[in-house]
């Protein structure tokens, strides 16, 4: 009798288990599109189902943001656009944890991008030239930013254009912990603050 039960128990066991899974996968799913309806919403672009967000991503709304398929923001990205800004992101691309991209005007991402966590990325800066000015009401200068395919931006970098147009270049890799504001050829490893040419990758 007591084998009876305990075969019994072990069944209820398994069968509560697998209904356990399934609702947990269900409202895994449910969230994941509840966020990417939310994004879509707030952005007025063209917001790929292949999207994955994680926990505490922000969006400021603003300008146009298109995210194409099997990409992933994790927790905390956040994305910061001005009124007549872009952003592009391509496909299969992952920006990690703390991930914060501001946009003024233009930032386009490749296919198949890595960026680290906790990196910046920024079309704009603030103007400090006028001394009799305090730096808080100088203007902002702003340019541009393309991120080509293929391309490794370690953790904790600061990509930012100084008023130009910067291009990572296809294939190249950006140190962890690196400032960048100048344009990377393709293929190439850059380091350092500010970021220099370190090796060729082929």
């Amino acid at each position: 009798m007591s084998i009876i039960r305990h075969t019994k128990y072990k069944t209820c066991n398994k069968i509560s288990i697998r209904l356990f899974r399934k609702i947990f996968t269900s409202s895994a799913n449910l969230m994941q599109i509840c966020r990417g309806l939310w994004f879509s919403i707030k952005s007025s672009g063209h917001i790929s189902w292949g999207l994955k967000i994680g926990k505490g991503v922000k969006f400021e709304p603003g300008g146009f943001v298109t995210v194409k398929g099997r990409t992933y923001f994790e927790d905390d990205v956040h994305f910061q656009l001005g009124a007549e800004s872009k952003i592009v992101i391509g496909e299969n691309v992952w920006i990690s944890r703390g991930g914060h991209i501001c946009s003024m005007k233009n930032v386009e991402i490749g296919d198949n991008v890595m960026i680290g966590e906790f990196t910046s990325i920024r079309d704009t800066t603030h103007s400090y030239d006028n001394n009799g000015i305090p730096m808080k009401l100088q203007k902002d200068i702003t340019g541009s930013i393309v991120i080509e395919s293929d391309v490794w931006i370690g953790r904790g970098c600061l990509i930012q254009s100084k008023g130009r147009a910067i291009t990572i270049g296809t294939g190249s890799v950006v140190a962890a912990n690196s400032v960048l504001d100048t344009s990377v050829p393709p293929y190439e490893v850059w380091g350092g603050c500010p970021a220099r040419f370190i090796k060729q990758r082929i």
